[in-house]
C-alpha cells in the first residue's frame, strides 16, 4: 500500500511492509496475528497494528480501511475512523498525492489505481488526491518538497 507500491513500482528497495487488511474486525485479526508473532497497537484510533513474524527482524504495519475527515486547522486535527467493510478505494482518498495512493490486491497482484498514481509516476508527476490536501494538512507541502 501506499509508498511500497510506489517503490516496488520505481524497482527501489523498500523498507515499509504496509498491508491493509479488510473485511476482518481489529480484534480477529490480532487473534490471529497472536498464532504467527508479536503485535501491538500503535494507533488504537487509527486502526493500526504493528506485527512482527516470530524468528524475523522484519516489521509490519497492518492497518483497516479508515476514513479521515479534517476537523481543524492543524495536522493532528482529524477525525479517523476505521471500518473494515470500507471499499480499498476510499482509503486511498485520503493519500495526500496520487503517486502514494495506490494498493495491490496480494492474492491477484492486481494494481489498485483509482487515481492515476502510476501514470503520475512515470511522467514524474506530483499530483495531490484531493484539492484540500494541503489544506487539511500543511505538513503535505514539505513532504512534497521531498519527493
Amino acid at each position: 500500500m501506499g509508498g511500497t507500491v510506489r517503490d516496488q513500482l520505481l524497482g527501489l528497495v523498500y523498507k515499509d511492509r504496509d498491508l491493509l487488511v479488510a473485511s476482518l474486525p481489529l480484534t480477529e485479526i490480532t487473534t490471529l496475528l497472536k498464532n504467527f508473532g508479536e503485535s501491538f497497537l500503535v494507533g488504537k484510533s487509527f486502526g493500526v497494528i504493528k506485527f512482527r513474524p516470530s524468528g524475523s527482524d522484519e516489521s509490519f504495519d497492518i492497518a483497516l480501511p479508515r476514513r479521515e475527515v479534517s476537523v481543524g486547522p492543524g495536522h493532528k486535527d482529524f477525525e479517523v475512523s476505521f471500518d473494515p467493510s470500507l471499499p480499498v478505494e476510499i482509503d486511498l482518498s485520503r493519500r495526500d498525492f496520487t503517486i502514494n495512493a495506490m494498493a495491490r490486491d496480494v492474492k491477484s497482484e492486481r494494481l489498485i489505481d483509482p487515481f492515476g498514481g502510476r501514470e503520475d509516476l512515470n511522467k514524474k508527476n506530483l499530483r495531490m488526491v484531493s484539492d484540500k490536501a494541503f489544506e487539511e494538512d500543511p505538513l503535505r507541502i514539505l513532504r512534497g518538497i521531498q519527493f
